[in-house]
């Protein structure tokens, strides 16, 4: 073969791979993981976009997951308080672009080190498995070019093939609007805070390793760049307008720290000295947050039972106050939780603009087909999944109604159960109240969602009135709706 022949093989060849190339990252952007517009189906990244500042933010893995009370320092500091936390094996670049994305003025971020896990750039099977659906607001949090460098870095062949496997089998679908924000409510009600503290007792899995090997850089993985690590912290704070602060992990066992000196204080140093030159505080020593006495271990070294969490916050919370960096505000917590409850349903209307179709004039059933394409049940609502038949739960009640995008006339058909006193109906975000029998109009500055808050009065179970043994506090049925938007019945549609 001819050496022009040769080049031109070559030449095609390396086309050839750079299609194939763009066209693989482009099928997985675009197909594999969920759209941006797709809602997240963790509760605790809808309180991290939705709520307002200044906050108290917390990411780290399982040691703060299951180590830490947020509801400790927030009713300390009377500040909105987000536990991020949840493994710390995802990729540290990817969890600082996620903090970088949503943070806001004024905000605190407090990152406990677990520096066995934070080093280098490797992703964990846990993370790559499952960034199609339940972490993909990790990656829809990267700018183009960083979900380009994952795709070709970070990306797992083997997890690429699982969920191809398990779509052509059927074994994957997509969450519809109505069932990811029951799951929001279901995240909620089992953890208000987003904590996991767990007296146990659980199996512990402390033999495979020595606890030493959980202290700082560990052993497993050296030293990472700390110099680089301070720099991107840094420019997070100025770009975000931000206070950062690193804090120590919870390490529970008796010998953990018996070496330390002679093993890891260079390395403490080395930290110390890397966030001081660009003003990052670490709060407290590694001991402040160190328990000798293995009562205080629920499964492994890194994760203490609910009693040795509350303990540890209470000492950040002091450790945070004696940095300067936070101080104590007069805020109820009634109102803090007041505010989680209204950055969900803001949430729910954005899932309705875009996840929904809007309905057309006339009187639509509650039903199926209803709850799947124009309406989402938010909170006090009994069983919205299932389809119909759908009672208030409870003395209040959100749902979302996707309109056209232009002044609609919306009436709640309904059944009031027991006492006949009607519920109470406001368009959020107004404030003014009316009768949920009278029609609500809808203003075009609405963009075609009705944010709808109920109030319902002499709420009482079937129980309570002696009518079976149901103690759910039923009173609301919608039955169905009644839309007017005038003419031109496609104007609002997309």
């Amino acid at each position: 073969m001819s050496p022009s022949r040769n080049g031109q093989f070559l030449l095609a060849g390396l086309v050839t791979f750079l299609v194939l190339a763009v066209a693989s990252f482009l099928v997985f952007d675009r197909l594999l993981v969920l759209p941006a517009r797709d809602p997240p189906q963790s509760v605790r990244q809808v309180l991290f976009e939705q709520t307002t500042g200044p906050r108290i933010i917390i990411d780290a893995g399982s040691n703060a997951y299951v180590g830490l009370d947020p509801e400790i320092l927030e009713r300390r500091f009377g500040r909105q308080t987000v536990l991020l936390a949840d493994h710390a094996g995802y990729p540290l670049d990817i969890k600082l672009a996620r903090l970088e994305k949503y943070l806001h003025a004024d905000d605190v971020l407090i990152l406990p080190l677990e520096w066995n896990y934070y080093v280098g750039h490797f992703s964990d099977s846990t993370f790559t498995d499952n960034v199609f659906t339940a972490l993909k607001h990790y990656y829809r949090a990267l700018p183009f070019w960083e979900r380009v460098k994952f795709f070709f870095t970070g990306m797992k062949f083997s997890s690429i093939f699982k969920h191809v496997r398990s779509l052509a089998l059927g074994e994957v679908k997509r969450p519809g609007p109505q069932a990811i924000v029951s799951e929001w409510y279901a995240q909620l009600k089992h953890s208000p805070f987003g904590a996991a503290l767990n007296d146990g007792p659980v199996p512990r899995y402390v033999g495979f390793f020595d606890c030493r090997s959980m202290l700082l850089f560990g052993e497993k993985n050296g030293a990472p760049d700390l110099e680089r690590l301070a720099d991107r912290l840094a420019a997070i704070a100025r770009a975000k307008q931000v206070k950062i602060a690193l804090t120590w992990p919870v390490v529970i066992g008796k010998d953990c720290y018996d070496t330390y000196e002679r093993d890891f204080r260079p390395a403490e140093n080395a930290l110390r000295a890397a966030m001081a030159r660009v003003g990052i505080p670490i709060l407290g020593s590694p001991r402040d947050y160190y328990f000798a006495d293995e009562r205080y271990m629920l499964d492994t070294y890194y994760h203490p039972i609910a009693e040795g969490a509350r303990i540890r916050t209470r000492r950040l919370a002091d450790q945070t106050a004696k940095a300067g960096l936070l101080a104590p505000e007069a805020v109820p917590a009634a109102e803090l939780a007041e505010q989680r409850l209204e950055a969900i349903d803001a949430a729910i209307a954005a899932v309705a603009y875009r996840g929904l179709k809007p309905a057309r004039n006339g009187t639509h059933v509650i039903d199926q087909s209803m709850v799947e394409n124009t309406i989402l049940f938010g909170r006090g609502w009994s069983q919205p999944e299932a389809n119909s038949f759908v009672w208030s739960d409870g003395t209040e009640s959100v749902l979302a109604i996707r309109l056209p995008e232009r002044r609609c006339r919306l009436t709640l058909n309904h059944f009031l159960h027991g006492d006949q006193q009607d519920s109470l109906v406001k368009l959020a975000p107004s404030q003014d109240w009316q009768s949920a029998s009278e029609p609500i109009i809808v203003p075009a500055e609405a963009r075609g969602v009705a944010l709808l808050q109920l109030r319902h009065r002499n709420v009482k179970s079937p129980l309570e009135l002696g009518q079976g043994g149901d103690p759910r506090r039923l009173k609301f049925n919608l039955q169905s709706i009644t839309v007017d938007c005038g003419a031109d019945e496609t104007a609002g549609a997309r």
